[in-house]
């Protein structure tokens, strides 16, 4: 990564991640009884997880964007450059712009299912919840 805070929201987001699914996973196994806990608390951590992973995900996208802005501002400046290169640049930094989008969508979805009184959490009527989805998966489609 470019620099440390990159870094940082990496290695972060990698982290919450790889635990989200586990947690999710006891969480539905104590739902259907096959583990004598109370899944109130795993469902919550697992939206936290969630919740999280996305906040850093937007932060990093958005970072990456501003990196890719200066860097092509300032081949913008050079006569020699390959309009090719230019073009790629901003390729590259709509595609930012498309993740951070993507994933502010998927956090306020994750903010939704966090206990209530949390910031909007269980505030987001049922059609808010699907036009959530609905955005971020055509998003995701765009991007692939």
């Amino acid at each position: 990564e470019p620099d440390k805070f990159l870094s940082f929201c990496g290695v972060a987001v990698n982290a919450l991640d790889q635990l989200y699914y586990p947690v999710e996973h006891i969480a539905w196994a104590a739902d259907c009884k096959l583990i004598p806990l109370n899944s109130e608390r795993w469902w919550t951590a697992s939206s936290v997880c969630w919740a999280l992973s996305m906040y850093l995900m937007v932060l990093k996208s958005l970072r990456h964007h501003r990196i890719i802005h200066n860097i092509r501002k300032n081949i913008a400046q050079m006569r020699e450059v390959p309009r090719e290169n230019i073009l790629a640049l901003s390729t590259l930094q709509r595609n930012e712009m498309l993740t951070a989008v993507r994933c502010l969508l998927d956090f306020v979805h994750a903010v939704h299912w966090l206990p209530w009184g949390f910031l909007w959490a269980g505030k987001l009527k049922q059609w808010h919840i699907g036009l959530l989805g609905i955005l971020s998966s055509l998003i995701s489609l765009c991007q692939s």
